[in-house]
Protein backbone atom coordinates (compact mmCIF):
# COMPACT_ATOMS: atom_id res chain seq x y z
CA UNK A 1 0.00 0.00 0.00
CA UNK A 2 1.50 3.27 -1.12
CA UNK A 3 0.77 6.50 0.73
CA UNK A 4 -1.00 9.01 -1.50
CA UNK A 5 0.87 12.25 -2.32
CA UNK A 6 -1.86 14.39 -0.70
CA UNK A 7 -1.46 12.36 2.50
CA UNK A 8 2.31 12.80 2.40
CA UNK A 9 1.85 16.56 2.15
CA UNK A 10 -0.64 16.60 5.03
CA UNK A 11 1.72 14.57 7.23
CA UNK A 12 4.63 16.85 6.28
CA UNK A 13 2.68 19.99 7.24
CA UNK A 14 1.67 18.52 10.61
CA UNK A 15 5.19 17.26 11.32
CA UNK A 16 6.77 20.64 10.49
CA UNK A 17 4.30 22.39 12.78
CA UNK A 18 5.15 20.02 15.62
CA UNK A 19 8.87 20.74 15.14
CA UNK A 20 8.68 24.53 14.81
CA UNK A 21 5.88 25.40 17.24
CA UNK A 22 6.69 24.30 20.76
CA UNK A 23 3.59 22.19 21.37
CA UNK A 24 3.17 19.39 23.90
CA UNK A 25 3.69 15.77 22.84
CA UNK A 26 0.60 14.09 21.49
CA UNK A 27 -2.59 15.81 20.52
CA UNK A 28 -3.76 16.72 17.05
CA UNK A 29 -2.60 19.30 14.54
CA UNK A 30 -5.60 20.73 12.66
CA UNK A 31 -5.01 21.50 8.97
CA UNK A 32 -7.47 23.20 6.61
CA UNK A 33 -6.67 24.04 2.98
CA UNK A 34 -3.06 22.93 3.61
CA UNK A 35 -2.61 25.48 6.42
CA UNK A 36 -2.31 24.73 10.12
CA UNK A 37 -5.31 26.20 11.93
CA UNK A 38 -4.59 24.93 15.43
CA UNK A 39 -3.69 22.18 17.84
CA UNK A 40 -5.79 20.32 20.38
CA UNK A 41 -5.08 17.61 22.93
CA UNK A 42 -8.40 15.93 21.98
CA UNK A 43 -9.62 15.58 18.39
CA UNK A 44 -13.12 16.56 19.50
CA UNK A 45 -11.95 19.40 21.75
CA UNK A 46 -12.15 22.15 19.15
CA UNK A 47 -14.85 20.71 16.90
CA UNK A 48 -17.05 23.75 17.49
CA UNK A 49 -14.23 26.05 16.23
CA UNK A 50 -13.25 24.11 13.09
CA UNK A 51 -14.81 23.78 9.65
CA UNK A 52 -15.95 20.63 7.88
CA UNK A 53 -13.10 19.50 5.62
CA UNK A 54 -10.46 20.13 8.29
CA UNK A 55 -7.92 17.38 8.90
CA UNK A 56 -6.63 16.39 12.34
CA UNK A 57 -3.27 14.59 12.40
CA UNK A 58 -2.00 12.91 15.56
CA UNK A 59 1.63 12.43 16.60
CA UNK A 60 1.70 8.94 15.07
CA UNK A 61 0.47 10.23 11.70
CA UNK A 62 -3.11 8.97 11.93
CA UNK A 63 -5.42 11.35 10.12
CA UNK A 64 -9.04 12.22 10.75
CA UNK A 65 -11.36 14.19 8.46
CA UNK A 66 -13.98 16.56 9.86
CA UNK A 67 -17.32 15.73 8.28
CA UNK A 68 -20.78 17.17 8.64
CA UNK A 69 -21.65 20.34 10.47
CA UNK A 70 -21.36 23.86 9.12
CA UNK A 71 -19.36 27.09 9.33
CA UNK A 72 -21.39 28.36 12.30
CA UNK A 73 -21.68 25.25 14.51
CA UNK A 74 -18.41 23.60 13.50
CA UNK A 75 -17.70 19.94 12.87
CA UNK A 76 -20.30 17.23 13.47
CA UNK A 77 -17.92 14.25 13.63
CA UNK A 78 -14.43 13.00 12.81
CA UNK A 79 -13.75 10.02 10.56
CA UNK A 80 -10.41 8.19 10.49
CA UNK A 81 -9.06 7.97 6.94
CA UNK A 82 -6.45 5.44 5.80
CA UNK A 83 -3.15 6.56 4.26
CA UNK A 84 -4.06 4.97 0.94
CA UNK A 85 -7.11 7.23 0.57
Amino acid sequence: MEIQSATKELLRIASEYRKTDDIPDGGYVAVHNLKVVGWSRDVKGKSHELLPGTWAVDALGHKFLAIGGNDYDGVKEWQMISHTS
